[in-house]
């Protein structure tokens, strides 16, 4: 019985240092996203044939299957 709850106390030690890194990776992840927004010469464009793209704003057609862009 002792092997088993070392294994527990084990197992919840490794999930909490897990969990820790996980939340210290998104919150840089957050910082970084902060420092860096998106590009603004990009945005989104409908195209008729794939549904929404994210293209570059001057782009007429889609470079995936050269449908004409929508606005």
């Amino acid at each position: 019985m002792e092997d088993y709850d070392e294994r527990i106390k084990n197992y919840n030690q490794k999930i909490k240092e897990y969990n820790e890194r996980v939340t210290k990776y998104f919150q840089e992840s957050a910082e970084s996203n902060q420092k860096f927004p998106a590009d603004p010469e990009y945005r989104e464009k409908f195209c008729p044939n794939c549904g929404i793209k994210k293209v570059i704003s001057t782009d007429k057609y889609c470079s995936a299957c050269s449908a004409r862009l929508g606005a």
